[in-house]
């Protein structure tokens, strides 16, 4: 099945060779009939000037209909390869230096975000109800507590 496109239609291409989307918009579908049956090509433009245009058949990448889909394949697509680069880490760090440990969360329960403790800085930093903690270092650490341990 062939993917049909409008005159007018946004659409956005992900080049092969390069970490980039781009939007590029249909102005022509060529429908051309032979013996064979019919071809259906469309041409792009690419950016604001008219004179830059490409045929839909010459685009080494991917096309994209809307932007939150090209934003939600890309973004599965970088997750899935961090993770693997982080259990290939993982998997190293068990290798090369058996019989060490890593730190441990608490699963989640204190939730710290450590940002630096120039008083400076303190009007630029959102303020929320969550308490906030000095650490030895000087480090401020906000602290938020689950539910159930809220007085």
């Amino acid at each position: 099945m062939t993917t049909t496109y409008k005159v007018g239609q946004v659409l956005y291409l992900v080049p092969t060779k390069q970490a980039a989307v781009y939007p590029v918009q249909v102005v022509e579908e060529i429908t051309k009939k032979t013996l064979e049956g019919t071809e259906t090509d469309y041409v792009l433009r690419a950016g604001g000037a008219e004179s830059k245009t490409i045929h839909l058949k010459e685009i080494q990448g991917e096309i994209f209909e809307t932007a939150d889909r090209a934003r939600s394949i890309l973004t599965e697509r970088a997750t899935r390869s961090v993770v693997r680069m982080v259990e290939a880490a993982h998997k190293k760090a068990q290798e090369w230096y058996p019989g060490s440990f890593e730190g441990s969360s608490d699963g989640g329960i204190i939730d710290v975000l450590r940002h630096n403790s120039d008083p400076n800085e303190s009007s630029a930093r959102p303020q929320t109800a969550a308490p906030t903690i000095q650490l030895e270092d000087g480090t401020m650490v906000r602290v938020k507590l689950p539910d159930v341990l809220k007085g």
